[in-house]
């Protein structure tokens, strides 16, 4: 699917929230980088259709929302932030149930739902209720439910969170391969997330796009202005809100990796 952003904006009041952002997004994987409060997960919500733009299109396809919201959402897959699971369903149920609201043909429930709990690495999880399900594998079912019916668009927002880092290396092998065949977006604040695996990379903060390209171009770019510390997490907090309050054309964009007992902070 192809994906297609005109000056879109958002305003909580009179915070601008997203200041005309305009983009075009292909099939593969892209990359929406930018340290928290960058206006990611605004854009994520609008491109998903979940909330509308204050101003600005976007366009799907032949689709456009404003408008065409609803064959929209029936070819994509969605990732939020923030979300809730039934906890007495256990993982087959709930992704039954989800296909269900999703609209999708009963007879190819069954195979969609057992090529999405395989495809994330719960398949042997499948009859156990959600509760007795740890912090990453309750993420990882959240981005099953997102990869059933094979969606064209597949947007998910901070999707490694509470992944360990094999499950993360799970969640990059399942994207690669279905962005052979599907467009889709994948926003984080950290950099490691989209190596390998990113076609194309935005980067924003205060809800404007400031760079656009593949990963290593943007890498090129920032050489000889990339600061890297490496610090114990204790400390961690502290520094992190000193980066994250300077003045806004001196903020860096900060990416954070929490490893070993250590968090290492890049910024450029």
């Amino acid at each position: 699917m192809e994906v297609a952003a005109e000056a879109v904006g958002q305003r909580y009041g009179r915070r601008v929230v997203l200041d005309g952002v305009t983009a075009q997004f292909h099939p593969g994987v892209t990359g929406i980088l930018g340290p928290n409060g960058a206006g990611k997960s605004t854009l994520i919500k609008v491109l998903a259709t979940v909330m509308g733009a204050t101003r600005g299109t976007v366009h799907y396809d032949t689709w456009q929302v404003p408008g065409d919201g609803a064959p929209v959402r029936r070819r994509l897959g969605y990732v939020p932030q923030l979300y809730a699971l039934y906890d007495r369903m256990t993982g087959q149920e709930f992704l039954s149930y989800a296909a269900a609201m999703k609209g999708l043909p009963v007879p190819t429930v069954a195979d969609d739902v057992s090529q999405a709990l395989e495809a994330v690495g719960l398949a042997s999880a499948t009859r156990a209720r959600i509760r007795t399900y740890s912090g990453g594998m309750r993420q990882r079912l959240v981005v099953a439910q997102a990869l059933l019916g094979h969606p064209a668009l597949l947007i998910l927002d901070e999707p490694s969170a509470g992944l360990d880092p094999e499950e993360r290396g799970r969640l990059k092998n399942v994207l690669a391969t279905l962005g052979a065949r599907s467009t889709i977006l994948l926003s984080t604040h950290i950099v490691s997330d989209l190596e390998d695996v990113a076609t194309q990379v935005l980067v924003m903060d205060h809800g404007r796009i400031l760079a656009a390209g593949p990963l290593a171009s943007l890498e090129r770019r920032a050489a000889g202005r990339v600061q890297e510390l490496t610090l114990p997490l204790d400390e961690w907090a502290a520094q992190q809100s000193a980066w994250a309050e300077r003045p806004a054309p001196e903020r860096p964009v900060v990416a954070a990796v929490r490893q070993h007992g250590s968090a290492a902070m890049r910024s450029a």
